[in-house]
């Protein structure tokens, strides 16, 4: 068995977040499978029966040093997939599907994550990895000159139960405890996090610290991202034509009003309504 996993953790609005995906998912799969991962507060106001699997998170993982912690939950992905499943596409829930996913849920891979590309670069910056300056990340992770740096997107991974994907979290996490013991936030070029409480540690400079060592990772871009810094917004349909998710990245500062008017109309579309504009202003992770 296959399935599709979520995340809501935080404020109830992750809840909503939550709802919205797994109808959009049912849109195009009434018949799949899909779990959440939550904790009760963010789950109080919606109809849990949209999920099949229902997982409470473990504190320990959603909350460090007192902080909600989405990015070392995501570090922890691999300890919640159902047992009887032998793979899940894990989804970000602030996004929507726009068109049938059955081709990345059926992938003959052991693990996948949309990439922006790589650098052998030994210094500088990596438009496509803004965490950290190259030459301190190689050394902070041990990474040989020629290891291709990925620019990944964990808001989408596809994750198989075996050996190979469960080594893949292992190390991160023993790079994320490495990060947290000789460095600290001040050695991230890009913070994130709320700013009054900037705790966040991203998961994906861990995932490319370790995928830096690996091949063939990459799913591509199934997800489209427009931001109000990107090209002008393509179109619904040309969307909808070449990639299966839209996600809303960042918060309202980031967002062009194209991929928000979008979400609106995908809503429409399967008998919802919502105010968008509150569920993006009570986003608990922001860029600073």
């Amino acid at each position: 068995m296959r399935g599709f996993t979520l995340i809501s953790v935080g404020s109830r609005y992750y809840g909503e977040w939550a709802y919205n995906i797994a109808r959009s998912l049912r849109f195009f799969l009434p018949d799949c499978l899909i779990q959440v991962i939550y904790e009760k507060d963010a789950v109080s106001k919606i109809d849990m029966g949209i999920f099949d699997i229902k997982t409470e998170v473990k504190t320990e993982h959603c909350r460090r040093n007192g902080f909600l912690s989405p990015g070392f939950l995501k570090l922890n992905l691999y300890e919640y997939i159902p047992k009887e499943w032998e793979a899940c596409l894990y989804l970000d829930v602030d996004g929507l599907c726009v068109s049938n996913p059955i081709d990345l849920l059926n992938m003959d891979i052991d693990y996948g994550i949309q990439t922006n590309g790589t650098t052998t670069e030994g210094s500088g910056v990596y438009s496509g990895m803004q965490w950290m300056e190259l030459a301190k990340m190689r050394n902070a992770f041990g990474l040989e000159k020629n290891d291709p740096i990925p620019g990944t997107n964990s808001s989408i991974q596809f994750i198989k139960v075996c050996e190979y994907t469960e080594q893949i979290f292992i190390d991160a996490l023993c790079n994320y405890f490495l990060f947290e013991s000789k460095m600290s936030r001040k050695d991230l070029l890009l913070k994130w996090g709320r700013k009054k409480i900037n705790q966040q540690l991203p998961d994906e400079l861990f995932l490319n610290s370790v995928l830096a060592k690996r091949k063939d990772y990459s799913i591509g871009q199934p997800i489209y991202f427009n931001l109000k810094s990107s090209p002008n917004f393509v179109g619904e349909e040309e969307v909808r034509k070449n990639y299966k998710f839209i996600g809303l990245f960042g918060n309202e500062s980031f967002m062009s009003k194209g991929i928000k008017n979008m979400y609106k109309s995908e809503l429409v579309a399967m008998g919802m309504k919502q105010d968008l504009d509150k569920l993006i202003k009570n986003k608990f992770v922001n860029f600073n």
